[in-house]
């Protein structure tokens, strides 16, 4: 409990000095995930020694996910979410307005396919459905990306590395959560390691 009470108000001092955002992380010195970062399907773990937040995938199989929701205020619509990421295993997706079920748009980097994907996503079945890709790109396990996604009215923009590679306009999803969900791979269980995560 004291943990929580001191915890909490370096939480908001955080964001206070992060200009406007509602998150604001570098994993620094973490010994247990705070509250807004709620999983389901994920084991996650700080690591002080190395700053960073590793992400582990709890089922094994190849259709196995695991997800971790920033939360945000429940009529959420417009922010950005960046984070700096490296794939360990299978891959990772960023997701911006998504619902409870399936719903929402998502950045996807994927090292099994070599590629960088911005999709939506069929609430009636769950299928991606691609609205942009970029194959030629190779995506490494065990490099460092930054991956982001922005949600302003119905415009999507999505970057890697800085990179805007990513824009369109859509009001299929109005609003919703900020997401990140680890998936799978043939080869594995998911793991990814997070260095540094904003919301604003």
């Amino acid at each position: 409990m004291l943990k929580r009470l001191v915890f909490m108000p370096l939480l908001l001092l955080l964001a206070a000095c992060s200009g406007n955002a509602i998150f604001s992380e570098n994993f620094e010195e973490m010994t247990e995930v705070p509250d807004i970062l709620q999983t389901d399907g994920l084991v996650a773990v700080p690591d002080a020694d190395n700053d960073v937040l590793h992400l582990i995938v709890t089922e094994a199989g190849l259709t196995e996910s695991g997800i971790m929701t920033i939360k945000l205020a429940a009529d959420a619509s417009d922010y950005d979410v960046s984070m700096r990421v490296r794939v360990i295993a299978g891959s990772v997706r960023l997701w911006a307005r998504r619902s409870d079920n399936c719903s929402g748009y998502v950045l996807i980097l994927d090292t099994n396919l070599d590629n960088f994907r911005l999709s939506m996503v069929n609430p009636d079945n769950c299928d991606l459905q691609t609205i942009d890709t970029r194959s030629q790109l190779q995506v490494n396990t065990d490099q460092w990306y930054d991956m982001r996604i922005t949600v302003t009215d119905n415009r999507v923009s999505a970057y890697v590395d800085g990179v805007r590679y990513f824009e369109t306009e859509s009001d299929s999803f109005p609003n919703g959560l900020a997401v990140i969900e680890v998936l799978n791979s043939r080869f594995g269980v998911g793991q990814v390691d997070i260095e540094s995560l904003t919301v604003k």
